[in-house]
This record gives structure tokens, C-alpha cells and sequence, in this order.
């Protein structure tokens, strides 16, 4: 270790140091003294320099014993301070010869091995590690000392140490992690070097066990989530956008009916991913929509998409394919990635359930139409009401903005709203004069008739609901229920307004059609009290603003 003050080499200096301090004594002595006669001092002369130069060797002598002195516990404090960084550094420190006997070891080492350092001197390494791994150790020490590894002669290896059980408590050091209560099996990193001697190799060594427990559980993780992956049907993958790379798992290769040996790897471009296993018609979708995943912004961005697949054998499916991004520090896309799920089966499932959906719809339009034929039979009055309500719904409805499979809905039960009538007397419904009070409640049953002749009917509609509550009223006044306001469905809401605006603007038997403009005000003065405020909005809309006309709808 290098000294504070080096003892003095330069042999004048010295000298003259010594005859300061001599000649700091002679003044001393003779302030002491009480003087002499010069003529004794010149006799004397030639004997006291030889006495002076003796005294300027002697201090000479004492002034270089105090430099080796200090210089000494300069060497004994840097010994110590060594001492400690060495037994007490985190890590182990190993001197093994070339037979891997452990010849010098610190206190961290001695820990790692869970015995004390002074029964480890000259015992073998190979014994404290594990059989399965002692000849990595082997192989370690050999690279080592035989220079094979690289140029410096540094070498390394893992290897897994001996379990440690019911040991004898051992002081703690930093680099000692003791367990007193069981048996421990650790993995170390040892890297080592040889000295220039050649003849021992300086090894330190690194407790990796918590590391290599993490690896394992990444990997365990790993398999869970390849297995759940596998189970749930659904292929992984990573789009590398720097180098224009798919890689994908096993899972994603049985989706589309191949493997990885029959494709040639796990990688691929993305214009050869498109080539095998994109449905033409979709290309430009899914290119459109893997460049927005890339010029997004949106840190957080997810998206998911469904598009046709091409198969191995060249048919046509589906999957659903959900992706997410990685970005780097610049805000850059660097990757996409996600999973894919056939959902082929899905998809022809649906398919087959629209198929039988449509086929429903036109066996309920031929009940509709015979019904409508058998009401026209007996009341031509009443069909043509049906018929222009029923238009009149259906434009209501589409007003308001209502999804065209319940504007549909709409417009079928309109078209039968009063298939009731066919259980009340042809003459009550053609009679010309007022009604009497019987046969008004007479024609008020043709709701809950109509109801009975149409729920038993299979249909994607509620339309014996909806004829059922026709003639329901906000306030509940109306009938055959009393209902009041959400109570009603939105159809029968529509399907009231409608009604009320064609049967006073047409003809009757007993009476004249009062025009559109009084059933509008009809219509307006009971918004919100009689009719569902909103639809009536929508009907004085079409009416005022859009140039609607009853005589023109139809079916």
C-alpha cells in the first residue's frame, strides 16, 4: 500500500536535518551550561567534531527509525482496513489451487458454504456442490487455469451448493444469509481468475438464489400463461416495428390448421403473414388498422377487430384479434402485440341463427298478410287504417333515431294493431250513428282480443304486447291496463300517436276525417298528458318541417 511520508533517500537532506537538530541540542546545552575559556575550546577543537559528526550520524539514524515506524502502521492500518473489505464484503472471496482445494476464503464465503472458515483451509470446493453440478465446477477450474475462456484467463460458471441442514449458528456477515431452522440449497455465480504465478485461481462468488427463484417463477408463469393460451384457443404474438417482424407461439400456428415445422419458424415479415393467412378482401382493413396502432398516441391504446383467415388448406374463416403497444421513451411505437381466437365456429353459428331469424321474419309477414286480408274481408275501413298507422309508426320511429329491427317491429304490429275487430259484430263496426255505450265497450275488448289471437304467435317482436297496449295513455287513463308512462312500451307509445293522427284525419262511417291539422293539435295539446312527449315531437316534425303525408305511406 502506498505510504503518506516514504523515508528519506536523499542522503544530503538527511544530513542536514541531523545537523539542525545537533545543532538545536549544542545551543540548548550550552544555555544550560555556565561557558568555557576559548582556549580549551580550541584545543578541543578537532575531537568535538569527530563527537558532532558522530551525533549527526546517531540522529540521522534515529530520524530514519521514526520514518520506518510510521511507515509501518501506515502498512498495518491499510492491512487492517484490507482485512475487514475482505471478510466482510458482500460476496465471497475463494483462493482455490489447481486440484480446487480452498486455500484462503473471507467470512461471506464461509457463509455461502454454512461452515466455519477455519474447517474450510485446504478442504475441496467440489465437496460443498451439489453432484449433478460438480462438473461445472470442474470445467471451471480447468478454463481457468488453462486460459481457454478468454485472453485475461477469467472464467465462470453457476452452480447449485449441497442443502445446508440443522448447522451450527455462524457469525453474520453482509454476505452471509443464514437459515438456522431448515435446509437451504443455493445457486452461486462464481467467476474467477488466475494469478501470475499461475498456480492459484482468485474466485469471487455472488448468492444468486433469489434470482434464479425468479427466473424459475417467470418461467413457471410463463408455461401457465402458454397453457391457459393454449386452452382458451388463443394464439400470441409480437410485431417488431423497427424490423418489420412477426414472431408468434405454437398456438397461434393451430389456429390457422398448420405448424411451425410447415411454415418454417416462428417468424416471419408482415407481407408474408398477410400473404398466408389474410383474406384478400381484408387486407387493406387490417393494414389500415395496424397503422393506426402504430402512429397512436394514446399510450393506453387497445383495440380489437374481427376479420376473414385464410387456413392452411386454403379455406375461408375467422378470428378475433385483439392487439396492444409498447412504446419507447421518445413516444415511438417500437411493438404491437396480442392474441388471436378463431371464432369461425362463432361466426357460422351466427350466421345460422340470422338465417333462421330471416326465415321467422317471413313466416310472420305471411301470418301478417293473411291477417291483414282477413280484417280488410270483414272492414275495408279498418285495413286501410292499419296500413297508414302503421306507416306512420314507422316514420315516427325512424325520427327518432330507434334501431331498425324495432322500427321494423313497429311496423308490423301497426299493420295488425286492430286484428281484435274480427271477434266484434261486422254492424257495430259499420254502423253510421253513435255508438251506445255497450257496443263502445264492445270495441274497447278489441286490445286484450288482439292480444289473445297474436301471443301464442312466434315472433323476434313483442307484437301481441304491443297491440295489447295501444291504446294506453301517459296519465293511465286509457286501456285495457291503465298503464302509465315507462309502464308502456316505446312501441305502443309510437304505435298510440299514430293511430290517434290517421283515425281523425280519415273518414268513419259515422262521421267525416277532421283534417290532419286538428289531429296534430289533438296530439299537441296532450303532449306529455295523453302521449309520450318525444314521439309527439317527432310526428309535429314530420308533419310541420318534412312535408310528411298520411295518404302516401304503405306497407
Amino acid at each position: 500500500m502506498e505510504k503518506a511520508h516514504k523515508p528519506s533517500s536523499d542522503a544530503a537532506g538527511l544530513r542536514r536535518r541531523a545537523e539542525e537538530r545537533l545543532k538545536e541540542k549544542q545551543k540548548n546545552q550550552r544555555s544550560a551550561g555556565s561557558g568555557g575559556v576559548a582556549g580549551k575550546q580550541e584545543a578541543a577543537q578537532e575531537p568535538q567534531r569527530l563527537i558532532q559528526e558522530l551525533q549527526i550520524h546517531q540522529i540521522e539514524l534515529e530520524m530514519q527509525n521514526e520514518e520506518l515506524w510510521e511507515s509501518r502502521a501506515e502498512v498495518e492500518a491499510g492491512l487492517e482496513l484490507y482485512t475487514d473489505l475482505y471478510d466482510f464484503a458482500p460476496v465471497g472471496y475463494f483462493t482455490f489451487d489447481r486440484e480446487g482445494a480452498i486455500r484462503r476464503v473471507n467470512l461471506s464465503g464461509a457463509g455461502l458454504l454454512g461452515t466455519e472458515r477455519t474447517h474450510l483451509v485446504n478442504r475441496r470446493f467440489g465437496q460443498f456442490v451439489s453432484e449433478d453440478d460438480r462438473f461445472i465446477f470442474n470445467g471451471f477450474l480447468q478454463k481457468v487455469f488453462t486460459k481457454r475462456d478468454d485472453a485475461s484467463g477469467k472464467a465462470s460458471c453457476e452452480v447449485a451448493l449441497k442443502e445446508q441442514r440443522d448447522r451450527p449458528h455462524l457469525h453474520e456477515s453482509p454476505g452471509g444469509r443464514y437459515d438456522d431452522t431448515g435446509a437451504t440449497r443455493r445457486q452461486v455465480f462464481i467467476e474467477g481468475t488466475v494469478t501470475a504465478e499461475g498456480q492459484e485461481c482468485r474466485a469471487m462468488m455472488t448468492d444468486i438464489t433469489e434470482r434464479k427463484q425468479a427466473e424459475e417463477e417467470i418461467q413457471k408463469n410463463q408455461a401457465q400463461l402458454s397453457n391457459a393460451l393454449e386452452m382458451a384457443h388463443l394464439g400470441h404474438w409480437e410485431y417488431d416495428v423497427a424490423n418489420d417482424l412477426f414472431t408468434f407461439n405454437d398456438q397461434f400456428y393451430n389456429i390457422f390448421r398448420t405448424t411451425v415445422e410447415k411454415v418454417g419458424g416462428y417468424a416471419m415479415h408482415s407481407s408474408e403473414y398477410a400473404h398466408r393467412f389474410v383474406h384478400p378482401d381484408d387486407m387493406d382493413m387490417v393494414g389500415e388498422e395496424t397503422r393506426k396502432a402504430i402512429e397512436t398516441t394514446d399510450p393506453h391504446f387497445n383495440r380489437q377487430i374481427e376479420h376473414r383467415i385464410l387456413y392452411a388448406d386454403g379455406k375461408v374463416g375467422y378470428i378475433s384479434v385483439r392487439f396492444f403497444i409498447v412504446k419507447d421513451s421518445q413516444g415511438r411505437t417500437v411493438k404491437t402485440y396480442g392474441v388471436n381466437q378463431d371464432i369461425t365456429e362463432r361466426k357460422e353459428a351466427e350466421q345460422k341463427l340470422q338465417d333462421t331469424l330471416e326465415s321467422l321474419r317471413k313466416a310472420v309477414n305471411t301470418t301478417i298478410r293473411v291477417m291483414v286480408s282477413a280484417v280488410e274481408t270483414r272492414d275495408p275501413y279498418t285495413s286501410g287504417h292499419q296500413t297508414r298507422s302503421a306507416g306512420l309508426a314507422r316514420a315516427i320511429a325512424t325520427e327518432m333515431g330507434l334501431p331498425q329491427d324495432t322500427i321494423e317491429g313497429i311496423r308490423m304490429a301497426g299493420s295488425i294493431h286492430d286484428i281484435g275487430k274480427l271477434s266484434i259484430p261486422a254492424e257495430i263496426l259499420s254502423k253510421p250513428t253513435k255508438l251506445s255505450d255497450i257496443e263502445f265497450r264492445l270495441i274497447k275488448e278489441h286490445a286484450r282480443q288482439g292480444y289473445e289471437i297474436l301471443k301464442d304467435v312466434e315472433s323476434p317482436w313483442p307484437l301481441a304486447e304491443i297491440v295489447h297496449q295501444h291504446h294506453e295513455r301517459m296519465d293511465g287513463s286509457g286501456y285495457p291496463g291503465n298503464l302509465k308512462g315507462d309502464e308502456i312500451l316505446i312501441e305502443a307509445r309510437i304505435l298510440a300517436v299514430a293511430d290517434v293522427v290517421e283515425a281523425m284525419a280519415s273518414h268513419r262511417p259515422y262521421r267525416a276525417g277532421l283534417g290532419i291539422d286538428a289531429a296534430l293539435k289533438e296530439i299537441e295539446q296532450n303532449r306529455g298528458v295523453f302521449y309520450d312527449s318525444d314521439v309527439v315531437d317527432a310526428c309535429l316534425t314530420l308533419f310541420r318541417e318534412k312535408g310528411f303525408k298520411l295518404e302516401k305511406t304503405w306497407l
